[in-house]
Parts: structure tokens; C-alpha cells; sequence
């Protein structure tokens, strides 16, 4: 069972390498489905390229820039 900071570093991992994996991809990423296949991309990270597709952001990230703010 992984401890809070190495779930933590893991996620951060799966990000750095999905932003990669991203970065790299030939052709431009217009919905969910043009990730849906790619190795790597698992179903999390795609619900995440889905809501910064359609709504031009991340709400998660919005919210953590804000507490980060306030500090």
C-alpha cells in the first residue's frame, strides 16, 4: 500500500509522463478521443484533457492555484 507523499509522487509521475506523451503526439488533440488509444493516457488523466477540451481549463488545477494564493 502506497504511504500519502509516494501516492502523491505517483500522480505526479503519471502527469509528467501524460504531458510528455502529449507533447510528442504527431497530430493536435482535439477531444478525448484522439487519446483514448494512446499508451500511456489512462481513463483519469483522459477525463481531465476532456474537461480542459471543453471548458478551456482544469477546475482542480484552478482551485489548487487559488489555496496556493492564499498562502
Amino acid at each position: 500500500i502506497l504511504s500519502l507523499p509516494d501516492l502523491a509522487s505517483s500522480k505526479q509521475h503519471a502527469y509528467r509522463r501524460a504531458i510528455s506523451i502529449i507533447k510528442s503526439h504527431k497530430s493536435k488533440i482535439e477531444s478525448e478521443n484522439d487519446v483514448k488509444h494512446i499508451y500511456g493516457i489512462g481513463e483519469k488523466i483522459r477525463e481531465k484533457i476532456k474537461e480542459i477540451i471543453t471548458t478551456g481549463e482544469l477546475q482542480k488545477a484552478k482551485l489548487l492555484s487559488v489555496r496556493a494564493r492564499s498562502f
